[in-house]
């Protein structure tokens, strides 16, 4: 068989990012001696760089140095010469029309992508109209149709926590290796997806009377305020177990200590989808129940439980203790 070369360009976020796994390993099935190139929005790195079936990554500073025009070309020209002119097929999520045009000038042999402005570019415009496949991942794997000739196997995202190598997570995985460590993150980028701090708080005080240690993770200023506001309601011995990551992991770390928690209680975000390429069960708190059959992890295919109404803290933690149990 022919190795071919396949381009998969995800400019955007860290979910995003990981539900684009499930196209990366239909790829590796139907050509299982292919190169799966990935270009990725420079934070999110880490998200691609371990997924199953990515060899090579590619990252794009859209905030950097590749900002702009002349960002842009500054991109183009330093993509490695061997690559150009010969990738077989380039799959751009999202339609995002930097990757279109990428895409086009690498010389991309097939170039699939959703409807856009720059459907001229592409040698075939997907839209989705099989109504059965609501999943955001599924939306990215059917852009596989135009190139294999068939519906894509649903398969769950695969995230390769063993490649990392990161000692702050040792030492933290060393430090607790004997307690019940259950993970939280409360905190997007959106506010009216968070946990209510006082919601949190309860979830934190009774994982911790349950003898659990809490694991907090996020990032950015807002969830260092969040953390703050919750760390000033607990008292000095829940504070003890209360071990608050923000900020303090890279995603490659943030994947070995989710695998060694014992489960995840997460709002809607990329850390939720992550826990589910670690395999680790997950309680995911959906505030906005119309993203469900976009966004929510599913049961067939992880061990989670999504909660949609009832948010009190201890319906929360029971229902996580369900699934670990």
């Amino acid at each position: 068989m022919d190795e071919k070369i396949f381009l998969i360009i995800n400019l955007s976020f860290f979910g995003d990012v990981l539900l684009t796994n499930a196209l990366c390993q239909n790829l590796k099935i139907d050509y299982p001696n292919s190169k799966i190139i990935f270009i990725v929005n420079k934070p999110f790195y880490e998200a691609a760089f371990y997924q199953y079936g990515v060899d090579e990554v590619y990252e794009f500073d859209k905030k950097g140095e590749n900002k702009g025009v002349l960002g842009f070309f500054k991109f183009l020209n330093t993509f490695p010469e061997k690559y150009k002119h010969k990738i077989d097929a380039a799959f751009i999520i999202y339609a995002n029309e930097r990757g279109i045009l990428l895409s086009y000038l690498l010389g991309s042999k097939q170039r699939i992508s959703g409807p856009r402005n720059l459907d001229f570019l592409l040698t075939d415009v997907y839209k989705n109209n099989l109504p059965d496949r609501t999943y955001m991942q599924d939306a990215d794997m059917d852009l596989l149709i135009p190139y294999i000739k068939k519906i894509p196997q649903i398969l769950p995202i695969r995230y390769d926590w063993q490649r990392v190598n990161d000692s702050f997570a040792d030492e933290l995985k060393e430090k607790y290796k004997n307690e019940e460590v259950i993970g939280l993150c409360a905190v997007s980028k959106k506010v009216e997806k968070d946990i209510p701090v006082n919601t949190a708080v309860d979830i934190v005080k009774r994982l911790i009377k349950d003898n659990k240690t809490v694991f907090f993770f996020g990032n950015g200023d807002r969830t260092v305020e969040y953390s703050k506001k919750l760390s000033e309601l607990l008292t000095i011995d829940e504070k003890a177990k209360f071990i608050n990551l923000t900020n303090k992991t890279s995603i490659g770390a943030l994947a070995v200590l989710l695998k060694f928690c014992k489960g995840l209680i997460s709002i809607d975000t990329g850390t939720m989808h992550l826990a589910c390429a670690v395999r680790c069960p997950v309680c995911a708190i959906f505030y906005q129940t119309y993203m469900l059959k976009r966004w929510a992890p599913r049961k067939e295919l992880y061990n989670s439980v999504v909660i949609t109404e009832n948010y009190s803290a201890d319906n929360i933690v029971e229902n996580l203790y369900k699934i670990i149990n």
